[in-house]
Order: C-alpha cells, then structure tokens, then sequence
C-alpha cells in the first residue's frame, strides 16, 4: 500500500521497531536545562553515539523535519531545540574520561617508544 506521496505506508510507520534506541535509553534523548552542545550529559552523548550506529538513522531524521520539536531533545544524531536540529561533535577521549573508563592523563592517542623516551 502506498501513500499520496509514494510511499510505502507499511515501512514508514514500522521504522522504529528496526531502531538501536528503546524504551531501555529513552532518557537518554532528552536535555536537561538549557539546551546546548556545551550542556550535553554523559547520557545525552550515549545517545549521540547510539545514533551513530542505528539503521534507521536516516527515517528518524526525515521524522523529525516533519515535527516542530516542543522540548529540547537527540535525535537521529542531532540535537533538535525550538530553532531547528543541531550537529554536535563528539570528543571520545574526553567522554571516556569523564566517565572514568579511562584515567585522567591517558593520551587519546597511542605513544610510540620514541616519544615515551
């Protein structure tokens, strides 16, 4: 079946069952106080790189262009507020120390012997 645009009805209202995200990391997409790059938490940036390795990036995005976000929140890999979708980078050396996974001092790239010397 198809829509008044061509598309197929069926594959865009059951995109989301294909999604890396779920109810599990639901709060993950959403900004807590002012919205900004700057103000993203450990989880916001969990969320960011969860999108980064979904196969439905893509139908989340064009979702999203359909909606006027109301609240500040991620999706498909972008930070969506009241004046439109933004791109965030993120720094994986950085989130890793935060998060304690590595300690503070480790390189964010590996040290030849040379440069130990």
């Amino acid at each position: 079946m198809r829509s008044a645009w061509g598309l197929e009805i069926e594959r865009d209202v059951n995109w989301r069952q294909f999604a890396a995200c779920g109810p599990e990391t639901a709060d993950w997409f959403w900004i807590v106080g002012r919205p900004g790059p700057t103000q993203l938490t450990l989880d916001n940036r969990e969320a960011l790189r969860l999108c980064q390795t979904c196969p439905v990036i893509t139908n989340c995005v064009r979702h999203e262009q359909g909606h006027r976000a109301q609240y500040p929140h991620i999706a498909g890999g972008l930070l969506w507020t009241t004046d439109g979708p933004q791109r965030v980078l993120l720094s994986s050396s950085a989130h890793r120390r935060k998060a304690g996974a590595v300690p503070a001092g480790t390189p964010s790239r590996p040290i030849n012997a040379k440069e130990q010397g």
